[in-house]
Parts: structure tokens; sequence; C-alpha cells
């Protein structure tokens, strides 16, 4: 009695602990035949041992768990891989699948996983990036995208990768999607990495066009092979990224004001300006930020340490030319500095409008000094002398607003101070003809 007893216990415990290798082995065979009704039945088993597993609260083996683990990736992949309809929790739940697998076997002292590093892994990565590119470029989900796009970074981190470009693309995105925290806490791990985004084209002989290649080592081998030529290498975007930030910046502290953001900003903008003391973009938020605090000394001798930099760039000398004319209102120094910026460049189109914007004011000025004469002869004549003075500055006026007008034919304040002119010394076919590309280019912006 008491051998038949303990044989029942063995063969109870025996059961027990086989029915997850029973299940693992049961999707194993089913995922072999690599079809996709097959995979069905594949996840139906592979679900079934991790109940199972999950119900032992960590009693299994450490063997049986890795391949419990390696069996629930590799189903889940090819469930999407095979599939007609690609569904993105498959493919999620594969890759967050090997990445416990990693963690699992890192924490055993395991090696198992090195096939599928070498094997499994870049695919997967590879293709983590495309359903990321489909979800934000087709289909326009961008939650959907990020989820991607973050798994794909997962995954080539554990091949040793730092995939530095997806992490500007998580970045944007968290941007767009208003997530700033999430944002900053990207484009941070981007600038810590020094990231440049450079890229390497070659003239490629087999398809009679030039293309992107992975890197510079392969582009040379192909070179050498004699099936590429005329390599080049696009410029450093590392400054770009030190502006988007700032950008983000911008964006966060009006979105979520009180919040923090401008004293962030601050911060950040100073360590930019010394990285690209330059930078046209970087210059004119830390002017804005002088104006925003109506700090126009703080302000001018900003742009007076950049201009002693580089004496000829217009964007300097017009932002000194303005501080003057608006802030100083001092519009002799105001005009001086306009017109270096246009010797500097002569289709500055700020330059030009602001220039030509003096003559107008001027010309107000006049008309108020007419408007308080008298209907006396002696006020009449007074009064057309000053009419002649009048149309003299508007007419002064024109050539500065249509050069503008020139160089960005759709901009309203442009178009609206050239309608206004021309009105004023009757020229007024031009007058309508002006008023409607201002009409249409508002419409264009609604």
């Amino acid at each position: 009695m008491k051998k038949v007893l303990l044989a029942a216990v063995l063969a109870l415990g025996f059961g027990a602990s086989a029915q997850e290798t029973i299940k693992m082995s049961s999707a194993k065979i089913a995922y072999d035949r690599q079809d996709s009704a097959s995979m069905a039945e594949a996840r139906a088993f592979i679900d079934e041992a991790g109940a199972i597993i999950d119900g032992k609260a960590g009693a299994v083996i450490e063997k049986t768990m890795s391949k419990y683990l390696e069996y629930r990736g590799l189903i889940y992949l090819a469930s999407y891989e095979k599939a007609k309809v690609k569904k993105a929790a498959y493919l999620l739940e594969a890759q967050s699948t090997f990445n416990k697998l990693v963690e699992y076997e890192k924490a055993n002292k395991m090696r198992a996983t090195n096939r599928l590093r070498e094997e499994v892994f870049p695919s997967l990565g590879g293709g983590l990036v495309a359903a990321a590119e489909d979800a934000v470029f087709a289909t326009k989900d961008t939650a959907l995208g990020l989820k991607f796009y973050e798994a794909a970074v997962q995954t080539r981190g554990l091949l040793g990768q730092v995939d530095t470009l997806n992490l500007s693309y998580i970045a944007a995105l968290n941007q767009g999607l208003g997530q700033y925290a999430r944002a900053e806490e990207y484009y941070q791990k981007v600038l810590d990495l020094g990231f440049k985004n450079i890229s390497w084209t070659g003239f490629y002989v087999k398809n009679n066009a030039r293309v992107a290649f992975p890197d510079k080592k392969t582009l040379d081998y192909f070179i050498l092979a004699g099936e590429a030529k005329d390599p080049e290498r696009t410029k450093s975007q590392e400054e770009m990224y030190w502006v988007q930030m700032v950008a983000m910046y911008l964006e966060a502290r009006a979105a979520q004001p009180n919040q923090g953001w401008d004293a962030k900003m601050e911060a950040f903008l100073k360590k930019a300006r010394e990285r690209f003391p330059n930078n046209g973009d970087l210059l004119n938020v830390e002017l804005q930020i002088f104006l925003d605090k109506k700090d126009y000394e703080g302000a001018m001798t900003n742009m007076l340490k950049a201009s002693e930099r580089e004496p000829n760039n217009p964007l300097y000398l017009y932002n000194i030319g303005y501080l003057y004319h608006k802030e100083k209102k001092d519009v002799v120094k105001g005009i001086e500095f306009y017109e270096k910026a246009l010797v500097a460049d002569p289709n500055y189109g700020d330059a030009l409008y602001m220039r030509g914007l003096i003559f107008v004011d001027e010309s107000n000025t006049v008309v108020e000094s007419m408007n308080k004469l008298t209907r006396s002869p002696a006020d009449q004549k007074k009064w057309e002398e000053l009419d002649k003075k009048k149309k003299s500055l508007l007419a002064s006026a024109i050539p500065y607003f249509e050069k503008a007008y020139k160089g960005n034919p759709e901009d309203i304040a442009t178009l609206d101070a050239l309608r206004e002119v021309y009105y004023k010394t009757e020229r007024m076919e031009d007058a309508l003809r002006v008023k409607r590309e201002a009409d249409a280019a508002r419409a264009k912006k609604r």
C-alpha cells in the first residue's frame, strides 16, 4: 500500500512539473510549421504555458524559463510577420519578451541568447523601425509609432548599439504630442551623446543613382570594389538639435505656463549660446527674452557683442537698428543700422520693411501737421507744400517695400504696407492687385 501511494505521489509531482514543458513543446511544433494558421495554435499553447509558469510563482527551473521566453518571443514575432493584417500587439509582445529573456539570462548568468542576438534581434530592430514609420507616416498613429521606436531603441540596445537617430525621433514625437517632459528627457540623451546625424552617400554604379550608405566603412568597401564613386558627407546636424531643444522649451512654456519651463529654457539657452554663439535662431530667442523682460540694455549689449564677432552679419545689424528704432525711440540710429544691414545684404527683408516703414511714419507725421491747418490762403499754401512732402516720403518707401515683396511675396505685413503706399500715392490698380494678394495670403493661413 505504501509503495502504491508513493508511486501515485511521484506521478502527480511529475505531471505538475511537466505541464508547462508539454505546452511549450506543442507550441514549438506548431511554430515550426511556419504558416499563419499554425501561429494561432502556437500562441494558444505558449500562452497556456505562461499561465502555468505564472501560477508557480517563479518555481521553474532556469533552462525551462529561458526556453519558454525564447519560444514566446519567436512565436509572437512570427505571428506578426506571417499575418496578412499586421497586429502591433504581436510585435510589441515579441520585443518585450526578448527583453525579459535577456534580463533573465543576465541575472542567471546564462548565454542562450547569443544565437538570437545574431539571427533574430537585428531583423527585429529593423522590423520595429519599419512598423514605427508606418504608424507615424501612413496610419498617423503617433502614439503607436512612439511605442515602436522605443522598442526599437531598446532592442538595438540589447545588441550594444546606441540608436541615436531613433532617440531623436522619439524626442520630436513626444514634443508633437505635447509630452514635453519626455521630449526633454530624450533630447538631452541625444545631446549628451553628441549626435551629429552625419550620413554618407555615393553614386551607386549599378543603379546609376546617388544612394545613402549605412556608414563610411561600407561606402569605402563599395568604392574599392568599383561599385560606387563620388562619396559625399552630409553636414553635422548637432547644432540643429540644440536649437530644437530651445524650440521645445518655447512650446512647453506656452502650453504649460508656470511649470518651471522658463527657468529651464533660460539655463539651457545660455549653454546653447556659448556652444553656438553665431546661431541666429538662438540669438533671436535670447533677444526675445530680453525684450519680454523689457531689458533693452541687456538686449542691446547682447547684439553689440554679437556684431563685434561678425560685423557684417545683417541679422545683428538689423536687430540693433530695431532696438534703437522701436525701443530706444532713436530713429536716426535705427536708420543707420538698417542701412548697414542692407549694405551687408541688400535683400534682407526685415531691414527693407522697417526702412520703408520709417518713411511711412514720417509721412503720417506730416499728415498730422496738415490736419492742423486752417482754410486760410497762407495755410492752404503750407498744405500744398506738406502734401508734396508727404507724397515724396511715400514714394521713397515704395522701392523698399517692393524689394521686400519680391523676396517674400506672401508676407502679409509687407503686402499691407505696399497696398497702403500705393493707395496714398494714387496707384489704384497696384493697390487693388496687392490687396487681392494680401487677402489670398490671409486665407491660406487660416
